[in-house]
């Protein structure tokens, strides 16, 4: 019991958390920014980053916010994003411990531009939407926080800008994204900036 008040109180965490996350955002930005800037070359034109090399599927793992598994399929200059994953961060709503401990879906179509400079190295962004199952735990008079919880769905919009680079000589890309999320129910307008790396198998 002690043990979760002090994760709930831990505030440093959070604010280095979200700082990360800022920073992420900010690299991902300007680094997209820079290679938009230096792309001569037009939407049709093709590479390893979005296609994959003929390889138009990519399966693997996402590690982040949530955890799961992620499935992406490569359709020339656009793409589609399914993570199905575990969430296990916590906070607070209202007068309830809100602990992300369950499930969740995400969808996101993303649009791929390709880094010139660099083959293999791709950018995108898009946007989706996630639905998950939240446990509330509650808080009573005294401070501290029982198991007496509620499980509830959870729905929100979730934005996505990365970076993926796709290997020449293996059928294997990694990736690094930033996922800006806001919660339309139960708790409406919450915002959360959320990062995640990874890696898929093309096939």
């Amino acid at each position: 019991m002690s043990l979760i008040c002090f994760f709930i109180n831990f505030q440093p965490i959070i604010i280095m958390k979200k700082v990360l996350v800022f920073i992420l955002l900010l690299s991902l930005g300007l680094t997209a920014a820079q290679a938009q800037k230096k792309s001569t070359k037009k939407k049709s034109t093709s590479s390893s980053s979005s296609s994959g090399n003929g390889k138009p599927w990519g399966l693997g793992l996402k590690f982040g916010e949530p955890f799961g598994l992620t499935l992406k399929h490569y359709t020339g200059g656009n793409a589609w994003d399914l993570t199905l994953g575990r969430s296990f961060r916590s906070r607070r709503h209202d007068d309830y411990y809100y602990r992300s401990g369950g499930l969740s879906a995400t969808f996101t179509y993303q649009w791929t531009k390709n880094v010139s400079d660099v083959q293999g190295l791709g950018w995108y962004y898009g946007l989706g939407a996630q639905v998950a199952s939240r446990s509330y735990y509650k808080r009573y008079n005294n401070g501290w926080y029982y198991d007496d919880y509620e499980t509830r769905i959870a729905l929100g919009a979730v934005g996505v800008l990365g970076m993926e680079y796709t290997f020449d000589e293996v059928p294997l890309s990694v990736f690094l994204e930033a996922t800006p999320y806001v919660e339309l129910t139960p708790a409406t307008l919450w915002i959360d900036l959320n990062g995640s790396i990874g890696g898929r198998f093309r096939f």
